[in-house]
């Protein structure tokens, strides 16, 4: 193992992570590559493999700033929200740990090999409790989920279909006692139908950075951000969820055939992406 870059972090060791130790079922040992630390407790961010343009840009925004803030990223490096919470913890210069539901030397999916490598690179992490060689079994995925849980201060569950296995990093974290936060979504959208039921249950709504910061217990300093060229009018009035054309005629004041070209200009120029039945929605 040692020959490979992999090591076992047990339970007793000093780099054993506090927080893991505290769960209700902590692992006796783990499998890691990378730098892993006692005092590892940060944000989890989970959610939708196939997620909505709106998931993936509030996923990389609200994660790049929280590791800009020095806090870790945990989640689990599968398609959709997993990936760009890593990749934005990366663009900030900041730590992130994947933990995964098969052998460190066995990624899943194998489109994120490079992902892994760049994570281990920057200084943080891949973890497991599955043996080296150990395939993705549907039955180690809960188990993956309950040591994201357990890593994590508080859970920001992105978006979530109706059986989803950020569902269950949501159940754990709260029988953990850990903050659980939901982005709300459009009733509209399978990928938002689990976020929705989240809060109905009582989980905290997440409609801002601050309150993912509070969660967190971090303090609320504005970012300066570079200055920008003045939005498009007619951005403001599409969503990053689909907004029939329409609501968009009546909101914009535009003509029917003026709106169709900007809408195209927009779309050609990647702002916007068409859908069936006349909708739009916002992509960035």
């Amino acid at each position: 193992m040692r020959d490979q870059g992999y090591r076992l972090v047990f339970y007793s060791d000093q780099e054993y992570p506090e927080a893991l130790r505290k769960i209700p079922d902590p692992p006796a040992f783990l499998y890691v590559r990378g730098r892993i630390y006692g005092d590892l407790w940060g944000l989890g961010v989970v959610g939708a493999r196939k997620a909505s343009p709106y998931g993936l840009k509030l996923a990389r925004e609200w994660s790049r700033e929280v590791a800009a803030r020095g806090t870790a990223i945990i989640s689990g490096l599968a398609l959709g929200v997993d990936a760009e919470a890593h990749q934005a913890a990366l663009s900030a210069g900041g730590y992130t740990v994947a933990v995964l539901g098969s052998g460190l030397d066995v990624i899943y999916p194998s489109s994120h090999r490079h992902l892994a490598e760049d994570i281990v690179a920057a200084g943080g992490a891949l973890v497991s409790e599955f043996p080296l060689g150990s395939r993705p079994e549907r039955w180690h995925f809960p188990r993956r989920n309950r040591i994201i849980a357990g890593l994590s201060r508080a859970v920001l569950v992105v978006e979530a279909a109706e059986k989803s296995g950020a569902l269950i990093t949501a159940r754990l974290a709260a029988e953990m006692g850990r903050e659980v936060l939901a982005v709300p979504g459009s009733v509209f959208s399978p990928q938002s139908r689990g976020t929705n039921e989240l809060l109905k249950q009582g989980a905290w709504p997440a409609t801002e950075l601050d309150d993912v910061l509070e969660a967190l217990g971090l303090e609320k300093t504005p970012v300066q951000e570079p200055p920008s060229q003045p939005e498009d009018p007619l951005l403001a009035c599409i969503p990053y969820y689909p907004k029939h054309f329409d609501e968009i005629m009546v909101e914009s004041g535009l003509e029917m055939s003026d709106l169709a070209a900007r809408l195209l200009e927009l779309e050609l120029a990647g702002f916007i992406q068409s859908l069936p039945g006349r909708f739009y929605q916002r992509v960035k």
